[in-house]
Parts: structure tokens; sequence; C-alpha cells
């Protein structure tokens, strides 16, 4: 006579919970990373400032020099008969005077440019900030935006791009290549690359 069976096992693998591959915990920590990478990007720019400055100061100190140096050519061309050597001296440092109040133009105007652009650009990224997106690095040049980061849904960076396309930092830009990767041991990682040059074409890989 074979026994009956009281007990029945419900015990299933598919009962437990799916184990999520970005907890609250990672998102945190990449949350940390994107700041602290915004924070280096900052230092940094203020670092170019700084340099920026110097250049322009010793610029004005060598423009100085010159404008003596001019005086004093002048003054001896008044007081003497005109010399040749000395007449062809004045030209040549008046054509390098000529350079360096070009040199100042150019390093005030950059100067301007990337304190104001700078700081624009990322008080208009903090704005369109996505909790799905995060970046990891920004290049910036005078003519092209180089963004590289992460992203938990295939569908949350276009949705960022257009976003972006709508910021004053990137108007006249167009979006030129855009490439996607997407692996087990990490999230899906993305490269952005804007110029000014009109374009369409999206890589993904």
């Amino acid at each position: 006579m074979s026994a009956n069976k009281t007990r029945i096992n419900l015990y299933s693998d598919a009962l437990l919970p799916v184990k999520l591959r970005l907890s609250f915990q990672r998102l945190m920590v990449w949350s940390l990373v994107f700041l602290m990478i915004v924070c280096g990007l900052n230092g940094l720019g203020y670092w170019q400032l700084e340099n920026q400055k110097s250049a322009l100061a010793a610029a004005n100190v060598e423009k100085q020099i010159h404008d003596n140096e001019i005086a004093q050519l002048n003054a001896q061309i008044a007081a003497h008969t005109a010399d040749k050597k000395l007449v062809k001296r004045v030209e040549v440092d008046q054509q390098q005077l000529d350079l360096k109040r070009l040199l100042l133009n150019e390093l005030s105007q950059r100067e301007n440019m990337t304190s104001q652009g700078y700081s624009l650009m990322m008080r208009e990224l903090a704005q369109v900030a996505d909790a799905n997106v995060w970046l990891e690095r920004i290049q910036v040049d005078e003519s092209q935006y180089i963004f590289q980061g992460y992203s938990k849904y295939p569908d949350s960076v276009p949705r960022w791009i257009d976003k972006l396309a709508e910021t004053q930092s990137l108007k006249g830009h167009a979006f030129a290549t855009m490439s996607m990767k997407k692996s087990d041991s990490h999230p899906l990682s993305f490269t952005l690359t804007s110029t000014l040059e009109a374009a369409d074409k999206v890589k993904v890989q």
C-alpha cells in the first residue's frame, strides 16, 4: 500500500523577482560620477581662462615695450637726419605692434567666448538632464561638440538629443554622427558628435 503525498512543492525559479541590471544604488553612483565630471570640467574651464588671462597680460607687456621703443625711435628721427636703417627698424616695430594688437583682440574675444559659452552650455546641460542618460566625457572645440556617455534605455538617447538640439549652445549645430554599443556587463554606451555643417548620419553598432 503506497503512502499518500501530503505536501506539494510550489517553489519555482520563475516565482523569484527579476534582478534589475541597473539598481538604485548603481544609478546613484553614476549620478555621483557625472557630478564629479561636471565639477572637473568646470575646473578645467577655469584653468583655461586663467591661462588665457596670463597670455593676455604677457601680450600687454610686450605691446607696452614696443610702444616705448617706437616712441624713442620717433624722437630720435625727429632730432636727427633720417637714417634708412632707423626708418626700417621703425617700420618693422610698427608691423610687430600691429600683430600684437591683432593678437590682443583675438585673445580677448576667445576669453569672452570661452567664459560665456562654457558656462551657458553647462547650465543648459543641467536643464535638459535625463535620469536615464548620463555623460562620461564632454569635448568642446570651436565648431564641434562630442558627448560620450551611457543610457539605461535605447530610446532615451534620441529623446535627450531632441531636447539638446533646442539649447542655445547648440543652435546652428547638426548632430553629424552617433554610435551606440550594447554589452552584457555595461549599460548602453553612446558617442554623439555635432558640427556646424548640416548632416544626417547615424551609425549604430
